[in-house]
């Protein structure tokens, strides 16, 4: 009689953990048949929209924004010069953001300062950089303008990117794209 009793006890111990188990395994059930039902109008073949690269790898924002401009509309021929105009807008409080503009080999600087600081930008202002260059060259030659901030051990910025030949072509493709930070190690 004693034996059956503790039979009886430890059946109603094992009641609840047996009830846990069988409702997980109805639970991994169903989720195993809506991702069969939810796969299977689906074209294998067709890349999933989860993977498009303008929303997968979306640059992270960085608290820089920057903008190169000039006063002509017209390409930039060998031996004729401009004033590249470069437009930093904090997009919160930074201490200090570095500066510099990048040229190629047929591009010569002939005003202006290549690297420079500039200090205490607060959120939402805007501090105008400029540079005097001439174009040695009868191909497109790519201008940057980088502007960079310390975060930590991080040093995070932003570049934009002015065209000697096509800039109105780059103008509108970069409309068409989103523009990020960049972070360095």
């Amino acid at each position: 009689m004693k034996e059956s009793n503790s039979r009886i006890e430890m059946l109603k111990l094992l009641r609840i953990p047996a009830a846990l188990l069988f409702l997980s395994f109805l639970g991994f059930l169903a989720v195993k048949m809506n991702y069969a039902e939810e796969i299977a109008g689906r074209n294998l073949n067709e890349k999933p929209a989860y993977r498009t690269p303008s929303k997968a790898f979306k640059k992270p924002h960085g608290a820089i924004e920057i903008e190169i401009s000039n006063q002509n509309v017209e390409p930039l021929l060998t031996g004729q010069s401009t004033e590249l105009i470069g437009k930093v807008t904090a997009r919160r409080d930074l201490a200090q953001v570095d500066i510099t503009w990048h040229l190629p080999a047929g591009v010569e600087r002939l005003d202006g300062v290549q690297k420079q600081s500039l200090s205490n930008l607060h959120t939402g202002e805007t501090q105008q950089v400029s540079i005097r260059v001439i174009s040695h060259s009868d191909v497109n030659q790519q201008i940057h303008l980088e502007a960079s901030y310390q975060q930590g051990d991080l040093k995070i910025g932003n570049t934009s990117q002015f065209n000697t030949l096509d800039q109105q072509n780059a103008k509108m493709y970069s409309h068409a794209q989103s523009e990020g930070a960049k972070i360095w190690q």
